[in-house]
């Protein structure tokens, strides 16, 4: 009977000793911490490859924006009311022309073309000014007309055009010496003489 007495109590102490030493262990464990979240190298590294990236492309994209579309588009409406002998259309369109000019930033040129784009349209804005100061006269009109054209066809043949254009030469005006202007098509319309003599002239080249 001792002997069961005994066994009772040992095993009840025994009992309560692992209780308190699982209590312990439970108690003493760290809090788990929250997994923390850090950059890792590569993610940093991309997103400076792609801030790179995008610093490049918007560099590229300020360099493909310089177009001779703007200009070569108000350029055929004055050739075109020159030959329809419309002055005040003339007018007009020299201005149209010149504010497509204007739009134009220098900066967007290719570098090494800059100077020369520069010495052509400062050439080109003032004839451009003046056949649009003179809409009741267009003998001074088509004067202009004449240099303007020869620096359209310099401007076309150093930067290009989105569409095709053909160069067309009138070798009566200016007293026999000739004059150039451009035009969409292949159909001549003189615009130095106008309904006097819309079919004089022929094409010589095409861009």
């Amino acid at each position: 009977m001792k002997h069961t007495i005994y066994s009772l109590l040992a095993i009840s102490l025994l009992a309560i000793s692992c209780g308190k030493k699982e209590n312990i262990t439970s108690e003493s464990a760290p809090d788990a911490q929250p997994n923390e979240i850090s950059t890792a190298p590569e993610e940093t590294a991309a997103a400076q490859d792609s801030t790179v990236s995008a610093d490049s492309t918007t560099a590229e994209a300020n360099t493909a924006s310089f177009s001779t579309k703007g200009v070569i588009g108000a350029y055929l409406k004055l050739q075109d009311a020159l030959a329809r002998d419309d002055a005040k259309g003339a007018a007009g369109a020299g201005k149209t022309l010149l504010n497509e000019f204007n739009k134009i930033d220098a900066k967007t040129v290719e570098d090494k073309k800059r100077e020369d784009y520069l010495d052509i349209v400062a050439d080109a804005k003032e004839h451009a000014e003046h056949i649009s100061h003179n809409a009741s006269d267009i003998a001074h009109q088509r004067e202009h007309m004449a240099v303007l054209s020869k620096d359209m066809s310099d401007l076309v043949t150093a930067f290009g055009s989105e569409t095709k254009l053909y160069q067309a030469h009138c070798p009566m005006y200016n007293g026999g010496k000739g004059a150039v202007w451009l035009s969409a098509g292949r159909d001549i319309r003189n615009p130095y003489y106008g309904e006097e003599m819309l079919s004089c002239g022929s094409i010589k080249k095409e861009f």
